[in-house]
């Protein structure tokens, strides 16, 4: 083969030319891959920082609600919470209860005290502890009492009942329907009454006097009532410790109530 036929070999300018070229372009190209992983770890390293500042956010505002709850925990702690209840006891468990002292009880009104605890006497005895219906059926006697509870921390101090007051035959007793269903028959503005206060030291012994039981009446059957009748309507009282007043409205429409009076119809069906 002839020499003119060879291809003729690049020269050192040459090769050291194309060998730039070629490190132009790596490094170019490492350059752009440089470019863009920097921007990558900086939009990475940007919601990093953006999350972990909306995480701390997020801690401080529950931290803050936490602090709340735990202010207002300690407060319902430390407050009054009173409760009311009621009850319906058997003449029978009445008079043994209040003969033996197992009842705290608190009467509203001296009259209605002195017309429970003459017919009480009879009740100790067994006497009149039942009563006959027109219709030959058995009706029993029955004591309405309503049940005050101080669940709280704080005492309530002064209590106060406003409540109805209406009066029937204290030997015969007189019909008045039944004693859940009375609120609509009362007219004019309730009247108060003290009860002192509930969480202080009983005056006879150091023990917390925490609950009471108010008669607030006698009834034959569910709906014949005997001497003088209470309806209690609001509950007042003042909290000491949060500096406030508060209140509760007493439900009579409880048909918890009304189930135990008629309970008190023997021998009859509720209608």
């Amino acid at each position: 083969m002839p020499e003119s036929d060879k291809p003729a070999t690049p020269s050192l300018d040459e090769r050291l030319k194309s060998l730039g070229l070629v490190l132009g372009l790596i490094s170019t190209g490492l350059g752009v891959f440089v470019a863009v992983k920097t921007n990558f770890i900086a939009t990475v390293t940007s919601e990093i920082d953006t999350q972990v500042k909306e995480a701390r956010n997020r801690s401080t505002l529950l931290e803050a609600e936490l602090r709340q709850l735990e202010l207002k925990n300690k407060a319902f702690e430390n407050s009054v919470r009173l409760v009311a209840e009621w009850q319906v006891l058997t003449a029978n468990d009445f008079a043994r209860g209040m003969d033996d002292g197992l009842l705290n009880l608190v009467w509203l009104d001296d009259q209605q005290e002195q017309q429970m605890r003459d017919a009480a006497k009879a009740w100790k005895a067994h006497y009149h502890l039942m009563s006959r219906a027109a219709d030959q059926s058995l009706l029993l006697r029955q004591v309405v009492c309503l049940r005050l509870m101080n669940v709280g921390n704080t005492p309530a101090t002064e209590l106060r009942l406003l409540a109805h007051q209406r009066d029937f035959d204290a030997q015969r007793g007189g019909q008045g329907g039944l004693y859940s269903a009375m609120t609509a028959s009362f007219q004019g503005e309730p009247k108060p009454h003290g009860l002192g206060q509930l969480m202080e030291p009983a005056q006879q012994s150091q023990r917390l006097s925490n609950e009471i039981l108010i008669p607030v009446a006698h009834v034959v059957g569910s709906q014949r009532y005997v001497g003088r009748l209470i309806l209690p309507v609001r509950l007042l009282w003042k909290d000491p410790r949060q500096q406030r007043e508060g209140q509760m409205e007493i439900r009579i429409d409880d048909p918890r109530l009304a189930n135990k009076l008629r309970s008190g119809d023997l021998g009859q069906t509720s209608k």
